[in-house]
């Protein structure tokens, strides 16, 4: 099966496409390929007038609804087109309609029918909890553990990793925020005995590598990924690590943690207003024992000295019941 992936250029959005991809060729016998292409309105104004042209019109009217987006391209023509978000929805229901393929719609469909897609995984409308409300992972935990089982021999500590955002989803970070994170880690590198594994991410501010550079020795940070700075990918640190421990704006880095079904701790700055599909994603993990939600000030006082956890997550069943959900709407046969 050749998978089309519409990216609408937001990197969590991309992530979750991908796991999508990543779910089907984990459980299926099959051979899967992807490729991605861009497609977004030219200006955001568009958006709401062409999805109302595309819910009447799309296989008619393809060609003025594609005046408005980034034309999408693709090199062969796909057996599945895959699209997270408002901003390429039109385009996966006007190019389904067009080339007659299956279509999948991940979050929000706008209105759309139920009969525009193949499949729409969405968890606005779960009424029940179940392992089908968890978001998708991109990472492939075989990976992620092969590759930390090669870091950890390379240190007689454990490993923590701490995954850094920055601005956005209604978190506000100030310089303070960051001061005292390096602060907390520090405690706690020497309370549980541990050394840090780090990763800054687009939206972390230069400075902030700096600053845990210069006020953490080699015994407490082992590695420092600066992504302002060419660097390797995060399956490492993460498959080395016993918890995880992530900035709470990044809903993306946390449902990627999500598939590795270990502790994770979201952490959050001093200034916060979140709303939305974000607050709902965050309230929704940490209600069903997905996560833990700290304020930055309080990680190594909260942590304590203890090591032990009480979490609820065991990635798998979430994995294969998503997996049924999905050959059973493209009616696929299943491998497992």
């Amino acid at each position: 099966m050749h998978i089309l992936i519409i990216y609408d250029g937001k990197p969590g959005h991309l992530s979750s496409s991908l796991g999508l991809y990543q779910l089907l060729s984990h459980h299926s016998k099959d051979r899967h390929t992807y490729e991605i292409t861009v497609s977004k309105p030219i200006l955001k104004i568009f958006n709401r007038p062409t999805r109302l042209l595309t819910r009447y019109f799309a296989k008619k009217c393809y060609r003025l609804i594609m005046m408005f987006y980034r034309n999408p391209t693709f090199k062969v023509k796909p057996d599945l087109i895959v699209s997270f978000g408002g901003n390429s929805i039109a385009t996966n229901i006007a190019l389904t309609k067009k080339i007659q393929c299956m279509n999948i719609a991940i979050g929000n469909t706008y209105n759309f029918k139920a009969s525009d897609f193949s499949l729409a995984l969405s968890t606005k409308n779960h009424t029940k909890k179940d392992s089908c409300q968890l978001p998708l992972s991109r990472l492939d935990v075989h990976i992620c553990d092969a590759l930390g089982k090669h870091l950890k021999k390379k240190h007689k500590k454990p490993f923590y990793t701490l995954l850094i955002g920055g601005d956005g989803s209604g978190y506000k970070y100030a310089h303070k925020d960051y001061t005292d994170l390096v602060e907390e880690l520090k405690k706690i590198a020497v309370s549980h005995n541990i050394s840090w594994l780090i990763s800054t991410s687009r939206r972390t501010p230069s400075y902030v590598a700096e600053l845990i550079e210069s006020n953490m020795p080699f015994d407490t940070c082992f590695s420092l990924i600066d992504y302002h700075q060419p660097h390797t990918s995060l399956e490492e640190i993460m498959g080395a690590c016993e918890k995880v421990f992530i900035t709470e704006d990044s809903s993306s880095m946390i449902s990627e943690a999500l598939a590795l079904s270990k502790p994770i701790y979201t952490l959050s700055p001093n200034s916060k207003n979140i709303y939305g599909a974000h607050k709902n994603l965050i309230e929704r993990l940490h209600s069903d024992n997905y996560i833990e939600r700290v304020k930055i000030v309080d990680l190594s006082s909260y942590l304590g000295d203890s090591l032990s956890d009480s979490f609820n997550l065991d990635y798998s069943l979430h994995s294969k019941a998503r997996y049924q959900e999905i050959i059973s709407a493209l009616s696929l046969s299943a491998d497992e």
